[in-house]
């Protein structure tokens, strides 16, 4: 029995999204790598925890597993940036917008791979409260970093970028990803069910 052969199929708890999110987890991973943004503390942590939440797919953890890990993951990791910002030099910060500019692909499919993967959660995993605040969090933290970041270095390009390329994505994705598994849901649900 030690040796038997091992079915690899996604339970169905997980359901129709697990192979999704790893393979949204995937190609987030890769575009961060490829843009050069795993030099950023911050989107290094990122990455890792995408990493990390895929494995945790493949190797068939629970959705509330999944759910607490992306949570946390946007939870900490504007708050690492906000951290970030704040102790760093202005010279610092600056070299680092211009790399952050140069990889802004990468940044901008991290925020939505990873909003996809988190909207796209099922209701049984996290509540779609506890969804929303979380992704209110994670827009205000980073509008919050790159005003931070606007006043200590002056750059004008901070405010713009930040929300353009890291808060709507994030956001958009999650609401995008929210009303597909909603809408799946109640089709899915008996008839007696949605009225």
């Amino acid at each position: 029995l030690l040796f038997a052969p091992r079915s690899w199929q996604l339970p169905s708890r997980v359901g129709l999204l697990a192979p999704i999110q790893v393979t949204l987890a995937l190609v987030v991973v890769c575009a961060a790598f490829a843009a050069e943004l795993y030099t950023d503390p911050t989107f290094a942590f990122m990455a890792a925890g995408f990493a990390a939440i895929a494995a945790a797919n493949l190797a068939q953890a629970t959705p509330r597993i999944v759910a607490r890990a992306l949570t946390m993951m946007l939870v900490c990791a504007p708050t690492l940036r906000l951290i970030q910002v704040l102790v760093s030099s202005p010279a610092e910060l600056t070299r680092g917008l211009d790399k952050l500019i140069e990889g802004r692909l990468g940044l901008l499919s991290l925020c939505a791979g990873c909003g996809a993967s988190y909207g796209a959660l099922p209701p049984a995993a996290l509540p779609s409260s506890r969804k929303l605040l979380v992704v209110a969090y994670f827009a205000c933290a980073v509008t919050c970093c790159a005003f931070v970041l606007h006043a200590r270095t002056g750059d004008e390009r901070m405010p713009s970028f930040e929300m353009l390329h890291a808060v709507l994505p994030t956001v958009a994705s999650v609401l995008a990803a929210q009303a597909v598994s909603y809408s799946s849901l109640r089709q899915d649900a008996p008839p007696s069910a949605t009225r």
